[in-house]
Order: structure tokens, then sequence, then C-alpha cells
């Protein structure tokens, strides 16, 4: 009898990690189709404006150039994020996140190894973009969504400045609610 009530604790706890995985492999494929959708939305709106993006940068670091800003209170207030946990896991994939040859919408990817981290290395990237790249540059996070997946912030830049926006779902489509971030460099 003891060995049976022990089996069937293991079976439970297995059942249940196996849930855990299941749900949180279920919500980074969620994530993953949101992203997609929204980035290429944002491409469609750019590129209708008439813009030619060829380029994207592998990775956006928007947060990481802004330490003044406060972007955690702002996106925990933006997106109505009731749960902070949410907002953690959401910061992680967002700063793991890189565009890839699978992730690329067709754009060919600038490497972040070329990211200018000083004046020279700064001079040395403009000239390898004046004489590598033809049409525009496009720099985007990857979007920061709220647990329902409705209410997502994305920061982007091409040509000159840049863009912090909130878009959401409705009717199918997302459409952009406001901009919560907007600068000149």
């Amino acid at each position: 009898m003891k060995n049976g009530k022990e089996l069937l604790i293991v079976i439970l706890i297995t059942f249940f990690f196996a849930g855990c995985k299941n749900s949180t492999m279920a919500e980074e494929n969620i994530d993953n189709i949101k992203t997609r959708e929204v980035v290429s939305q944002i491409i469609k709106e750019i590129e209708l404006d008439g813009e030619e993006i060829s380029y994207i940068s592998e990775k956006a670091n928007f947060f990481d150039d802004m330490p003044a800003f406060d972007y955690y209170t702002s996106l925990l207030k933006d997106l109505k994020i009731k749960d902070s946990s949410h907002l953690n896991k959401q910061i992680e994939l967002y700063k793991d996140f890189a565009f890839d040859e699978n992730f690329s919408f067709g754009k060919k990817i600038i490497p972040d190894t070329l990211r200018p981290n000083n004046k020279e290395e700064l001079i040395e990237f403009e000239k390898y973009l004046k004489y590598n790249c033809t049409g525009t540059i496009l720099t985007i996070s990857k979007p920061i969504f709220n647990e329902d997946y409705n209410l997502v912030a994305v920061i982007y830049s091409y040509s000159i400045g840049g863009d912090g926006a909130i878009y959401e779902f409705k009717n199918g489509e997302w459409t952009f609610s406001k901009g919560f971030l907007v600068w000149i460099p």
C-alpha cells in the first residue's frame, strides 16, 4: 500500500512538472507568434511611408542606452500589467532576443558585433554602412507584451530619431494606441 501511494505521488509530481513545462513552451510559442505579427506590421507601416528597409539590426539595446528613463514603471502602467513577474519574463526575452536568418523578414542582418562602443568605432561603423548598406536600416526591439497579449510596447528606429509605441490588438490587428518614448539623436 505504501509503495502504491509513493508511486501515485511520483506520477502526480511528474504530470505537474510536465504541465508546467508545456505551459512555458506554449507561452513562448504565443510570444513568438505575436512578436512576428507586431514586427511584420511595423515593417509594413514604415515601408508604406516610403522607406525601403533593406537591413535590420541583430539586436536592439534601447533600454540600455537610456538609463535615465524609468521604462519598468512605464511598461507596468502602459501595458496594464498586473503581475510584475510577467514583465520580468518579458524583459528577459527582450534582452535575449536577436534577429537571425529565420527571423529577419527577408532583410539583411547587421551583426551586433558591429555595434559601436566609442567614437572611433562609430566612425568605422558609419564607413561600413556608407559602403555596404543601401536602403534603410531598422533597429527594432523585441516587443514586450502584457499577460493577455493584447497590449504591446515596441521601440524602433530608422533614418533619423526613434519611436516607442504602444499597440493594442483590436478586431484582429494591431492598432497604434499611443507613443511612450520619442527622441531625436
